[in-house]
């Protein structure tokens, strides 16, 4: 890149870093700087990559749109676009689904959020919108699984009026296990400090449920 190029990357990249955080959390955040002399250097492969790429997709489409088949993808964007271009239906389920419980919320993906806040109702209610979830257990990544929507959900939904509530104790293993767990897991894993990574889910102590 020359001056002026560089120039007007940065101030295009600067705009669109706050968008890319929002729909890719955790590898949005790991974006903080323009492209290295390497990523330069391989630029042309990845635009090679991309255009292959492109073309498979719309190929996959066409063939799904010929056998009238929609993947799992599809249904998830199409109930997007549904509830944000057709504010009729939209209210219709609202009236529906006036609660909403969301279980293993830590391997929600950005658009799969996007659909649950529609048919909450915007702003998100204080009541009728249960989530529950470990951010430990998140294993969906591969899905778009977005760990980071864990503490951003929280922060949305949850006020000094309505905390979040922490469930530590244990009921599938015996005490002398969770210690040994405990101790493990305090030295693997991040505490609730202001270092932590959004994407690290930060270590709570467990305790025994049973004897």
């Amino acid at each position: 890149f020359n001056g002026t190029e560089h120039a007007q990357l940065a101030a295009l990249w600067t705009e669109l870093r706050a968008a890319l955080i929002e729909l890719f959390g955790e590898s949005g955040e790991s974006l903080a700087r323009l492209p290295g002399r390497a990523d330069t250097s391989g630029l042309p492969i990845v635009r090679a990559l991309t255009t292959v790429a492109c073309e498979v997709v719309r190929r996959f489409q066409e063939r799904k749109a010929r056998a009238s088949q929609l993947d799992f993808a599809d249904l998830e964007l199409d109930v997007l676009r549904l509830l944000r271009e057709h504010p009729r239906a939209r209210a219709r389920l609202q009236r529906r689904y006036q609660h909403l419980l969301i279980d293993e919320f830590q391997d929600t993906n950005a658009v799969q959020w996007s659909i649950v806040k529609l048919l909450a109702g915007d702003p998100l209610p204080q009541r009728g919108l249960f989530l529950v979830g470990d951010p430990k257990q998140a294993i969906y990544r591969f899905r778009g699984g977005d760990v980071t929507l864990f503490d951003r959900a929280i922060a949305e939904v949850c006020s000094e009026d309505n905390p979040s509530l922490n469930f530590s104790f244990n009921f599938r293993s015996k005490g002398k296990l969770i210690q040994c767990f405990n101790e493990l897991f305090s030295w693997l894993m991040y505490g609730s400090t202001p270092d932590r990574p959004p994407w690290e889910a930060p270590f709570t102590k467990l305790e025994p449920g049973r004897k």
